[in-house]
């Protein structure tokens, strides 16, 4: 219930974010992850997306520039948001496509010599 009012009192994602970071125990990675699972149950949850994610989706050209702003951030979350719309598969979210961008770019898109099972659609393969 504690969590519901904080969702309700916070103006933005931002935050929202800004007062999960503040509890104690939860750092940026934390809550980043607390908010995508909650994305589409609570209005704000609506983090960025992590560098994991972007990385991924920029290797598979899903996504042109990796953002190093919060503007241009922004901007990949809404261009993978609109992918996700055109293309989704029944029984699965928007969090679910991230989660899986998160997964392939922590244990592929960072590591040398490595046998990504994406590679074939990669511009960097490994």
């Amino acid at each position: 219930n504690n969590l519901n009012n904080m969702h309700e009192a916070a103006s933005d994602f931002q935050d929202l974010e800004n007062k999960l970071i503040e509890m104690p125990g939860i750092g940026p990675t934390t809550a980043n992850i607390f908010l995508r699972e909650l994305r589409g149950i609570w209005e704000k949850a609506d983090p960025n997306l992590s560098s994991f994610s972007e990385k991924a989706a920029c290797n598979l050209n899903l996504l042109k520039i990796f953002g190093k702003n919060i503007k241009q951030k922004r901007k990949n979350l809404n261009i993978l948001k609109e992918i996700w719309n055109k293309n989704r598969k029944k029984g699965y979210s928007f969090s679910d496509f991230e989660v899986c961008l998160v997964r392939l770019g922590k244990d592929f898109c960072r590591k040398k010599q490595i046998n990504c099972p994406l590679r074939t659609f990669c511009k960097n393969p490994r």
